[in-house]
């Protein structure tokens, strides 16, 4: 599955905004793909309520760039490494999705990655407060999935959202996972 999601990712041409032109906060995140027991499943934390934005919610691993950041994608490897407790260079970066800009004004830029051993992940306790490995066989159930309709500029927009084990999975991270999803062929 991952080389298929490999090749699909090198052939696609992910959508880009720039955050200049609407005073957007350029972030990134990290979708990492790992297998558990012949079993993809796909990371996720849910935030404490002691970060600053998105108070209690389901992301993937990621944050805001800093000044000292080279680029968006060691801005989502440094962050990855500062909530998961764990060295970026345990994954691999196999491709790039579209970016996603957010209610609050994030642009998110999120990379796709795999880890081809075990990972023992320490969260940073501060910002996370659960890991989540989500079975991408999940997320295509029919009873996992919801709808969210939001409303903008005065035009409602329908959005899928995912449920799994009482975890609503919606905005940015759902409207991520369902470009991902698209990618993946999962036997």
């Amino acid at each position: 599955m991952i080389e298929k999601l490999k090749a699909q990712l090198e052939s696609h041409f992910p959508k880009t905004k720039s955050p200049l032109n609407q005073n957007l906060i350029p972030s990134s995140v990290i979708v990492l793909i790992i297998k558990i027991d012949s079993i993809y499943k796909i990371l996720l934390n849910k935030r404490t309520n002691n970060v600053h934005d998105h108070k209690g919610e389901i992301s993937f691993p990621g944050g805001r760039q800093d000044k000292d950041d080279l680029d968006i994608l060691s801005t989502g490897l440094r962050e990855f490494e500062e909530e998961m407790g764990i060295s970026y260079s345990k994954i691999d970066i196999i491709g790039r999705l579209s970016d996603v800009v957010t209610s609050s004004n994030y642009l998110i830029t999120p990379y796709v990655a795999t880890a081809y051993s075990k990972l023992n992940f320490s969260p940073n306790p501060e910002e996370v407060d659960l890991i989540i490995e989500v079975p991408i066989k999940e997320l295509r159930k029919y009873d996992n999935l919801r709808s969210e309709i939001r409303v903008t500029n005065d035009k409602p927009i329908k959005y899928t959202c995912y449920s799994y084990q009482g975890n609503l999975i919606w905005g940015a991270t759902a409207r991520i996972l369902t470009e991902l999803l698209t990618m993946v062929e999962y036997e």
